[in-house]
């Protein structure tokens, strides 16, 4: 089954015709206006608002965040917000907020689009998180200037994190865009869509099934 986010609500393709997704159990996203999908290996549905909020669906049932799971999902802020509630899912904690300084400081540190190094803090404070709020060591982020130079090859902080995202999911998926399980739906984006930005970037997509096989 296909996922489709759009700005009029979520749909699921059956390979047949698009049916607009509604929740057996009464449960309503909080808006239409859907921006991103992302689907995790370990299963459910990751949703994201174009004007913020976080939605998680498992088995007909939707969770939503709010609070300072509500920040724009069209920056770092959205990636921040899917490793957390992710990483949380996986460890079994109950976080629902995302403390304003921990925040601040994750997004105003230089990651120069290096996704790895930002999950693999996010994840580690998961793990330590003791309560409700997601909070990280100030010790781990070091005081690095956030005006950073520009990144290799020209490519803007932001393209970068995009780079870097879509060489993560196809890595996951061994190098397969389209499918059920391939990059494409893990992204939420169209398969032609997905293929173009992998032609902007120049990624060697079979590089990440050599990757994998090893």
């Amino acid at each position: 089954m296909l996922w489709v986010g759009s700005t009029n609500g979520l749909y699921r393709f059956d390979g047949k015709q698009f049916e607009l997704f509604q929740s057996p159990f009464g449960d309503e996203l909080l808006s239409t206006n859907i921006r991103s999908l992302y689907a995790p290996p370990s299963g459910g549905l990751w949703i994201g608002y174009t004007f913020g909020g976080l939605s998680f669906l498992e088995s007909g049932r939707l969770r939503n965040y709010g609070g300072e799971f509500a920040a724009n999902s069209g920056s770092i802020d959205f990636i921040i917000q899917v490793f957390v509630a992710r990483f949380a899912k996986e460890a079994g904690k109950d976080i629902r907020h995302i403390g304003r300084h921990t925040l601040e400081q994750l997004k105003n540190y230089p990651w120069a689009g290096n996704i790895r190094e930002l999950q693999n803090v996010v994840e580690r404070a998961v793990i330590l998180c003791e309560g409700d709020t997601f909070v990280v060591d100030e010790s781990w982020l070091k005081n690095k200037p956030a005006d950073s130079p520009q990144s290799h090859d020209g490519l803007s902080t932001l393209a970068e994190r995009e780079l870097e995202m879509i060489e993560v999911t196809l890595s996951e998926c061994h190098g397969r865009i389209s499918g059920p399980s391939g990059a494409a739906v893990k992204l939420g984006i169209p398969r032609q869509t997905l293929e173009s930005k992998i032609r902007r970037f120049g990624i060697d997509k079979y590089r990440q099934k050599r990757s994998n096989s090893r």
